[in-house]
């Protein structure tokens, strides 16, 4: 659900840069009429009824757009036309769930030509301006009111374009959320801008400020109406609702194997036949009670958000069944909850020691600002990532398309050509954000095992030992049940491990078209014919690898037919790299030394194939200074005499005098 979230955030932000020549969205309105789609009508009237294309459009009715009762597949293929016609990096929505839509034939926010002040989109841009920077506490109801008081502005169309924009942040006024909101006893009357913004920050004490989280109840809530002949299913009280906490051993169960929506069944004997410890409180747990999922091992960790279908009296005695409605982005520590004041008198901190505990609505209503203070990933577009490189638009896309097509890319090159700095930011330019805990990074080394990638014993700190999941098999994990977004490993010096032993019988299941769960194998230590593994499609790999060590041995022939090698430069003579020193203080001179004694001495390492060669050349990063560094002479000299030269006379490691005299070209 709610794949359509990143590619509306993103475009909301690619918007910004079109307030002075919006007629250009127009335009992509225009050849998507012309490709078939059924589009956004486009024909404006003037007076004595004299029709003409559009000249100028509002964010908001062009992001209705997209967010019309037409078709499903008519809607993804409008989106696949503007990522394409962006470069947008947000995937294309396959989903559109909690998502409120305009009527087909009324999805303008202004009235044709004839009656159009020629301040009314000009207003609505100054509006959409202002709701993309600011919180909701900081909403300007003024100059929202005299965007309410503009010829078909309606709140309910209004509000929609607000939360298309900022799906996070704003709550829409549509039927749905408005019937949700009653039930929840937020009753405001919802005419004026004032009135907006009291409901909104209602809403949002309420629910803890996620305004998705809002949309997906009223979403959740309207199906059920619907199931129920329009009347509503039966309301259990927020007074009565109860919170637990409920652990799991992954030795024996996992939240993480439960998908969102997904039911599972707890039982109050265990598998001896013993009752659960706290027996009472099985009894006492009802449909429509909020559970805290938490992993007793190897991290003790709150990882889920469920909630009870069934009680005891519904499973006539069993135990109960739940579903889980939540997957923590970032799981919340014992470590962290022990910390906090607030839970010094919750149950299952104070002591863990069985599988069911009660927590307070206070204990509850803390947790969750836990679960929610995480803020969402920024959103990073293909011209962040360029802005940040030295590599030309050509070369980066042609990257980016490697690696959607072989999945496993290795970036290869000599020291300092930004190897590691540009794997991160390919794997962000495809997720669209800047998502740290989708693209982990590792470094290989020697001692690199397959138990440290894939899966191996470890002990418990209890004179025994468990089987625990490496980095890759847990991100797999994750990317598994998280189908939609692309996932990523960064393995940083690649080529310093055994690649045989550390992947293992994974080497098969790396090719681009083995990926699947119907390619799973069995790992080294399944313990049943049952217990498979697989690598899902949407996970890629991007390694690096120093071409300049000598320690290393070559990459095998069969780890190299399963990655795509790209070949980085030194890019002294790079425009950008000018820039990138020029913003630091360098001025001219400065600069035209560092490239062409830089260049001068790349050609002396390259030409001396018999002792270095191509691959030990010296990269740009050696002189991309940090933040608050001044790159002038001092900054320059320190780098030649304490990082250069090092190297160069490691390189010539038998010819001094040679590294001296290259040094010496460098100094002068």
């Amino acid at each position: 659900m709610f794949t359509w979230i990143p590619i509306h955030e993103e475009t909301a932000k690619r918007l910004l840069d079109f307030k002075d020549r919006n007629h250009e969205l127009v335009a992509i309105l225009a050849r998507m009429h012309k490709a078939g789609l059924k589009a956004l009508p486009i024909t404006d009237q003037g007076v004595r009824g004299k029709s003409f294309q559009l000249k100028e459009i509002d964010p908001f009715t062009f992001l209705a757009n997209f967010n019309r009762g037409t078709t499903a597949k008519n809607r993804i293929a409008m989106w696949q036309d503007l990522k394409d016609e962006w470069r947008l990096q947000s995937e294309v929505p396959q989903d559109f769930e909690g998502l409120p839509m305009a009527y087909p034939g009324n999805s303008w926010l202004m009235p044709s030509a004839k009656d159009r002040a020629p301040e009314h989109v000009p207003h609505l841009w100054k509006f959409f301006e202002h709701i993309m920077k600011v919180e909701p506490e900081s909403l300007d109801k003024n100059l929202m009111q005299d965007c309410l008081d503009l010829p078909h502005v309606g709140l309910t169309m209004l509000s929609m374009g607000m939360f298309w924009l900022r799906p996070k942040k704003w709550i829409a006024t549509d039927k749905k959320n408005v019937r949700f909101a009653k039930k929840k006893s937020v009753e405001n009357p919802l005419k004026t801008a004032e009135d907006y913004a009291k409901w909104l920050l209602e809403i949002r004490a309420m629910i803890g400020g996620d305004a998705v989280e809002f949309s997906r109840q009223a979403h959740l809530e309207e199906i059920e109406r619907k199931k129920n002949g329009g009347g509503f299913p039966k309301v259990i009280p927020t007074e009565s609702r109860q919170y637990w906490w409920l652990n799991a051993n992954p030795k024996i169960w996992d939240f993480k194997n439960l998908a969102i929506g997904s039911t599972d069944e707890y039982t109050a004997i265990n598998d001896k036949g013993e009752k659960r410890k706290i027996y009472k409180y099985f009894d006492q747990v009802k449909p429509g009670d909020i559970v805290i999922g938490y992993i007793t091992s190897p991290v003790r960790q709150i990882v889920a958000v469920c909630e009870i279908t069934k009680g005891m009296k519904e499973t006539k005695g069993k135990g109960f069944e739940f579903k889980k409605t939540e997957d923590l982005e970032k799981p919340i520590s014992l470590e962290k909850l022990q910390a906090m004041p607030d839970l010094k008198a919750c149950e299952p901190i104070l002591s863990n020691q069985g599988s069911l505990f009660k927590i307070s609505p206070e204990e509850y209503g803390f947790l969750r600002k836990l679960i929610d203070a995480a803020p969402p990933p920024p959103i990073y577009t293909r011209e962040e990532a360029l802005k940040d490189m030295f590599l030309s638009e050509t070369q980066f896309d042609r990257i980016l398309s490697l690696l959607r097509r072989k999945r496993n890319i290795i970036l290869q090159g000599p020291p300092g050509v930004g190897k590691t700095f540009i794997a991160r930011r390919l794997a962000y330019a495809m997720m669209g954000q800047k998502d740290e805990s989708r693209a982990p990074m590792i470094q290989f080394h020697q001692s690199y095992a397959y138990e440290d990638f894939i899966q191996g014993y470890r002990p418990d700190g209890m004179g025994s030992f468990f089987l625990k999941n490496g980095t890759f098999h847990t991100l797999c994990d994750r990317a598994q049940r998280d189908p939609d977004r692309n996932y990523f490993l960064v393995i940083d010096e690649i080529n310093r491990g055994n690649l045989s032993k550390i992947f293992g019988e994974l080497m098969m299941l790396m090719e681009s078209d083995k990926r699947g769960s119907e390619y799973a194998l069995q790992l080294t230590y399944s313990k049943s014919p049952d217990d498979t593994f697989f690598i899902p499609a949407n996970l890629h790999m991007i390694g690096t690898m120093n071409t300049a060590d000598r320690s290393l041995a070559l990459v095998d022939y069969a780890l190299r037919r399963r990655f795509a090698f790209v070949s980085l430069e030194p890019e002294f003579s790079s425009g950008k790299f000018r820039e990138q020193l020029e913003r630091r203080g360098a001025d001219e001179v400065l600069i035209n030394r560092i490239v062409q004694r830089m260049n001068a001495l790349n050609k002396a390492i390259h030409d001396d194939f018999r002792n270095l060669g191509w691959g030990y050349r010296i990269g740009h990063s050696f002189f991309c200074p940090n933040d608050g560094v001044s790159a002038n002479e001092d900054w320059y000299n320190e780098v030649i005499e304490y990082e250069i030269a090092p190297l160069l006379h490691e390189y010539w490691v038998d010819d001094g005098p040679r590294a001296e005299a290259e040094l010496e070209n460098l100094r002068s």
